[in-house]
């Protein structure tokens, strides 16, 4: 049954954690033509968005790889159409109730959806920032669970009103009569203290540290 497999696909084992003798930059790998080799048989289709990879994504597009074609190239497709800028009403739905920090799912089959964020990264040879796509994760429909979400843009937040405002900006673009979202550059930040932001969202035990892992990442440029 087609549905059955993509859930199959979604469920790790601790067999599949194993880095196949690759290693990761962090817990968020950045996707480029050296690190594409990994999932992509070139760097074709790809846009000018970089893109970085949670290694729980990660860890689904290995094993979806082995074990299931159809899912894993629908997979590609959807990272490749988002580092184009489509973020059409099926690849940026909100999947938070919070204004604060906007966090999406992708719709890739009836079941599976990715989730992602607009974020900011160091931008290359200037001391400048530039927007990049973070994806969190492969889920289920029935694995999403909007308060969890909801957290973690409340936890996003607490980076402050500069952050939360480049996360948000959209320059849009319209090439052969399609419209696209390019990635903003910034000049330096400001660096702030962290600010007091909490949720009273009631979550289950072990969301918070599900929410510290996510949000824990090293951007090796």
């Amino acid at each position: 049954m087609p549905e059955q497999l993509e859930s199959d696909a979604l469920e790790t084992k601790p067999e599949d954690l194993s880095d196949d003798g690759l290693t990761e930059q962090g817990a968020y790998p950045i996707v480029q033509p050296i690190k594409a080799a990994l999932y992509f048989d070139s760097v074709n289709g790809f846009g000018e968005w970089r893109i970085l990879i949670s290694s729980r994504a990660d860890k689904m597009l290995r094993k979806a790889r082995r074990a299931d074609k159809r899912v894993f190239e629908i997979m590609i497709k959807k990272i490749k159409e988002l580092s184009r800028g489509c973020f059409s009403a099926d690849n940026q739905k909100k999947l938070n109730g919070s204004l604060d920090i906007p966090i999406y799912e992708a719709k890739m089959t009836r079941d599976l959806r990715l989730v992602y964020q607009i974020d900011c990264a160091p931008e290359y040879d200037t001391d400048g920032e530039i927007q990049i796509i973070k994806i969190y994760g492969i889920y289920t429909h029935a694995q999403l669970d909007r308060r969890f979400w909801d957290s973690v843009s409340h936890q996003l937040a607490r980076y402050g009103q500069e952050y939360s405002d480049r996360c948000n900006k959209r320059k849009r673009s319209r090439q052969a009569g399609q419209e696209t979202v390019l990635p903003c550059s910034f000049p330096p930040r400001e660096e702030s203290a962290l600010g007091e932001v909490s949720s009273n969202l009631e979550l289950p035990a072990g969301a918070w540290e599900d929410i510290h892992s996510l949000l824990q990442y090293d951007v090796n440029m």
